[in-house]
């Protein structure tokens, strides 16, 4: 799901001619910073992004002025760094941790999302996000995000 509509909106963006092909797989390569610095926020909204267009938009531009340095991140700890992320408009807790995982290896970020905090409802009768983090920091402590990531794919395919 991730993966379909990132694709879209990367190539709506028409930035898809960049590839790579890998084992006769085909893989879209992200925009760089200075592709997507000439966008603007109606270019955001016409990948269907919603209300995110204004706040990527931004992003962009304090990434660009070096407000936003991704340098500086991997330098901190994971919660001064989810603090850092989270200073800049559009980013929360979720967004934050989710950046921390995937793009910085932190295993220890644990990014809650509708599909986890059901697992974590049901499972194990914990219905506050501060109680789910907590739960997560014991249980699977510097591995909690891989455990997500079977929590998530757990609940998704649950019924299926």
């Amino acid at each position: 799901m991730i993966k379909d509509e990132t694709f879209k909106i990367v190539k709506e963006l028409q930035f898809d001619k960049k590839q790579v092909i890998f084992n006769n797989k085909t893989f879209h390569l992200f925009p760089t910073i200075n592709e997507l610095k000439s966008l603007t926020k109606d270019d955001f909204k016409s990948c269907l992004v919603g209300f995110r267009d204004k706040y990527l938009c931004n992003i962009v531009k304090e990434v660009v002025n070096g407000n936003l340095n991704l340098d500086k991140i991997e330098k901190m700890d994971t919660k001064t760094a989810i603090n850092y992320l989270m200073s800049f408009p559009g980013i929360g807790k979720k967004v934050s941790s989710c950046i921390l995982f995937f793009a910085y290896s932190r295993f220890d970020a644990f990014p809650i999302d509708r599909w986890v905090e059901r697992v974590l409802k049901e499972e194990y009768n914990l219905n506050k996000i501060v109680n789910m983090e907590e739960f997560a920091n014991k249980k699977y402590g510097e591995y909690s995000a891989l455990a997500l990531q079977y929590m998530y794919n757990f609940r998704r395919n649950k019924n299926r």
